[in-house]
C-alpha cells in the first residue's frame, strides 16, 4: 500500500456492512453500493478516480467503471468474481453460505474465526501465507454484520458480463496461477473479448495480494500510473 500511496491518494474502503461501515438501509445491491461509493468520492472531492477491486470487490469495481464511465479513469481487478457457475471450486461451506435461506440461518454459526481460517487456507495456494493476524483482520471485517457477508456472496447475481462492454477506462486483470475459486481461464476469456491485459502471479491462489503482495503492488503501481496519464475517453 505504501508504494501506491507515494503516487496516489489511496482510500481503502470498508464496503457497507463490513468493518466499521454501517449496512445500507436498503438491500445490498450493485446499484446501491455503486451509488454509495460515488457519494463517498463526491464527499472526498474526487471528481475522477481509479478503482481496484478483488473477487466480489472486483465485481463492484467493474460495475462502477461501467455505470460511471465519466468518473473512473482506471480499473484494476484482482481475480474478479465474475459469474463462474460450474467453473470454480469454492469449498462446500462457502457455497452453503451463498445460499440465501441457509446462509441467513447459519450466519451466526458460519461467521467465526474457524470459518474464516478455513476459507483463507482454501483460497491460498501457499497455506503458510495464512497467519493469525490475517485471520483476525478478515474476521474483524465481517464480525459485526455477518448477514452482510451472506448477501455479498450473491452480489454478482446483479452483474452481467455485457456490462464490461460499457467500461471505457484502461483495465487490467491480475490473477493467481493456482486460483481454484475463480479460475484464470475466466480472465483469458474476458481478455479475448475486451482486450484487457491479464497478469499472472505464479505460485498464488485466489489471494495473490496476500501471498505475493510486493509483486501485485508493483503491477498495480505501474498500471495505475500509466492509466492516470491517459486522456478521458
Amino acid at each position: 500500500m505504501v508504494l501506491l500511496s507515494e503516487k496516489f491518494d489511496v482510500v481503502a474502503v470498508d464496503l457497507p456492512g463490513f468493518g466499521n461501515s454501517q449496512p445500507l438501509p436498503s438491500k445490498l445491491s450493485l446499484e446501491a453500493v455503486g451509488a454509495h461509493l460515488v457519494g463517498l468520492m463526491d464527499e472526498l472531492g474526487a471528481g475522477r478516480f481509479g478503482v481496484v477491486g478483488h473477487s466480489m470487490g472486483g465485481v463492484v469495481a467493474s460495475y462502477l467503471a461501467a455505470a460511471f464511465p465519466d468518473r473512473v479513469w482506471g480499473l484494476a481487478l484482482i481475480a474478479p468474481g465474475f459469474l463462474t457457475e460450474g467453473r470454480g471450486r469454492r469449498p462446500f461451506f462457502v457455497e452453503l453460505a451463498r445460499h440465501r435461506f441457509v446462509g441467513r440461518l447459519l450466519a451466526g454459526i458460519l461467521v467465526n474465526r474457524r470459518f474464516v481460517r478455513r476459507a483463507l487456507r482454501n483460497a491460498c495456494h501457499e497455506k503458510e501465507a495464512v497467519t493469525d493476524e490475517m485471520v483476525e483482520g478478515y474476521y474483524r471485517s465481517v464480525e459485526k454484520y455477518p448477514l452482510t457477508l451472506i448477501e455479498a456472496f450473491n452480489l454478482s447475481e446483479g452483474f452481467s458480463m455485457e456490462m464490461l462492454g460499457k467500461v471505457s477506462a484502461p483495465a487490467l486483470m491480475v490473477w493467481g496461477s493456482h486460483d481454484r475459486w475463480v479460475p484464470i481461464s475466466v480472465g483469458y476469456e474476458v481478455s479475448k473479448t475486451r482486450g484487457w491485459d491479464v497478469r499472472t502471479i505464479e505460485g498464488a491462489g485466489h489471494l495473490p495480494h496476500e501471498e505475493k503482495p510486493a509483486e501485485v503492488l508493483q503491477i498495480l503501481s505501474q498500471f495505475l500510473t500509466h492509466a492516470a496519464q491517459q486522456p478521458p475517453a
